[in-house]
């Protein structure tokens, strides 16, 4: 993720919301340690442990979870973090807000 958000010119304090699919209950602890930010961004409207595990679904719901976080808080980044059997993943998200 790091190099991700090199490559995109962002460092993770502007990252408005993050989403990080639980697919074991210690893998946001894990994420929010390597990271360190602020437990209150991730997952802030529940994960899997809330909602319950949807499978190959997850990152979908992950992703309009997390857009509309964004939209009712006027945040301008969104960051999904998935690793799933074909490798791991970053979608970065720029929500625009009408003015």
């Amino acid at each position: 993720m790091r190099a991700f958000l090199h490559s995109n010119e962002l460092t993770v304090d502007r990252i408005d919301h993050f989403e990080v699919p639980e697919t074991g209950a210690v893998s946001p602890l894990m994420w929010l340690r390597e990271f360190g930010v602020s437990p209150y961004m991730l997952n802030p409207r529940g994960g899997a442990l809330a909602f319950g595990l949807l499978g190959a679904a997850e990152e979908l719901r992950c992703l309009a979870t997390m857009i509309t976080a964004l939209k009712d808080t006027g945040g301008a980044y969104g960051l999904v973090a998935s690793s799933r059997l074909e490798g791991p993943g970053t979608l970065l998200i720029e929500c625009l807000h009408n003015v």
